[in-house]
C-alpha cells in the first residue's frame, strides 16, 4: 500500500506543478492562443494527465481493483488523441511535439 501511496502523492505534485505552471491560462484545444512549452512543459506535453494516471494507478494499488485502469486510460488517452490531433494544425506545436514526450519526459531533446 505505501507504493500506491507515493504514486497518488506524485501525481498530485505533478498536477499541481503543471496547473500552477500554466496559472490560469485556459485555452480552447480549437482556437488556442498560447501554447505553453516551458517549467514542466519542457519535457512533458501532458503533464497534468500524467499527475492524474499516477493518482489512480495509486488508487489501484491500494484497493487492489486495477480493472478500472482501462476505463480510465482509455479516456485520456482518447482525449489526448483528440488534443494532439487539433493541436498538430499548429507550426509552434508541431516543433514541440518534436521536442517533448507525450507522457514520459524526453530528457534528449532534439535541436
Amino acid at each position: 500500500h505505501m507504493i500506491g501511496l507515493v504514486l497518488i502523492l506524485l501525481g498530485i505534485l505533478i498536477r499541481l506543478v503543471a496547473i500552477r505552471h500554466m496559472g490560469n491560462f485556459m485555452f480552447q484545444i480549437d482556437h488556442p492562443n498560447k501554447i505553453v512549452t516551458d517549467g514542466i512543459y519542457t519535457y512533458i506535453r501532458h503533464p497534468s494527465y500524467v499527475g492524474s494516471f499516477l493518482v489512480f494507478i495509486g488508487l489501484s494499488i491500494i484497493s487492489l481493483h486495477a480493472a478500472f485502469l482501462y476505463l480510465v486510460f482509455a479516456f485520456y488517452l482518447s482525449r489526448v488523441a483528440q488534443e494532439e490531433s487539433l493541436l498538430m494544425n499548429y507550426t509552434e506545436y508541431v516543433d514541440y511535439v518534436k521536442r517533448s514526450g507525450m507522457f514520459i519526459p524526453k530528457l534528449w531533446r532534439k535541436k
